[in-house]
């Protein structure tokens, strides 16, 4: 259904407590105020929402109905989010996913709060079990997703809220299957890049510069770590001979100052000062390429530096 602005008029009624919660809304303009049952006094509670604030998530992805009544005080306009679209918003936002987390984390430890003072006062008798199973859930969706860090830190927060909680084998076993998905995972992610690794080596051979970047990206891309200095070099020098030099330099950027003392150094040297060359700034290019000079003599690669500074 897509992502969508919609605007309301004041005194409108976004959604109702109880309602079917089917959507996520960020406030974009105006004014919008929650309604909600207060534990401890069993009052409506009234929440301002500021701009920026989502709205609904803990129902949507909690697969509950909604907890409290929506309403806007002024004319107002609201980004909405179905369902589906929200979910992938959130699994490819790792920013926004740890923060909305935090913020229903919170919720809960306050509501928490609230049931354990109502018992002690021995004036109210109320159940959790609804909202230690919401953020049960919440962890088996994450791991249902294969977001690991984010089921783990749902289910981590379950048993610091509810030591003693009626799920708490149940969080221990989802946290024991997520490391093991993890460990899988990794494992996996390792043999691929392995693989990525040793075809852009060969493609490289063959002087098929374009694939070996393609492999040698992909071995970046999965952010394992694996041959790290060895893969940032080869995509470097694909990239170089592929005419591409803004993206060579970019490539190499922070190289001087993590891998300072990486073997083959003046030929990441070579190839930054040759790129800025290739780009019209003798300048820059003369500076890397006289270092190479310098520190190289003799050897093959300032050879070419010195070829390259004649022109």
């Amino acid at each position: 259904m897509g992502i969508k602005t919609v605007k309301y008029k004041a005194n409108s009624i976004i959604y109702f407590k109880g309602d079917v919660a089917d959507r996520v809304y960020i406030l974009k303009k105006g004014s919008i105020v929650t309604k909600a049952n207060d534990l401890k006094t069993n009052e409506d509670l009234l929440s301002m929402i500021k701009v920026g604030e989502f709205i609904g998530v803990k129902n949507v992805i909690s697969r509950q109905p909604y907890s409290e009544t929506v309403s806007t005080l002024t004319d107002s306009e609201l980004v909405v989010f179905y369902k589906d679209d929200f979910e992938k918003f959130i699994l490819s936002n790792s920013r926004i996913m740890m923060q909305t987390l935090v913020v229903f984390s919170n919720q809960l430890r306050r509501i928490h709060r609230d049931i354990k003072e109502l018992n002690n006062s021995k004036e109210h008798t109320h159940s959790s079990s609804d909202i230690e199973k919401d953020l049960l859930d919440l962890g088996k969706y994450f791991l249902k997703q294969k977001k690991i860090e984010s089921s783990n830190y749902c289910l981590e927060k379950y048993l610091e809220v509810y030591p003693r909680g009626k799920y708490v084998d149940e969080c221990h076993s989802y946290l024991d299957t997520g490391s093991f998905v993890e460990k899988e995972e990794k494992e996996q992610i390792l043999e691929e890049s392995s693989l990525n690794f040793q075809e852009g080596e060969n493609y490289l051979d063959e002087n098929n510069y374009a694939k070996a970047q393609e492999c040698f990206q992909k071995v970046i891309d999965a952010k394992d770590g694996y041959r790290l200095t060895d893969t940032l070099f080869y995509n470097g020098v694909s990239l170089y001979k592929l005419n591409e030099y803004k993206k060579c330099i970019h490539n190499f950027s922070d190289f001087f100052s993590k891998h300072k003392d990486y073997d083959k150094i003046l030929d990441v040297m070579f190839y930054v000062g040759s790129s800025y060359m290739g780009l019209g700034d003798g300048a820059q290019g003369s500076k890397f390429l006289k270092q190479v000079v310098k520190k190289g003599e003799g050897s093959p690669i300032a050879k070419a530096a010195h070829k390259e500074l004649k022109g």
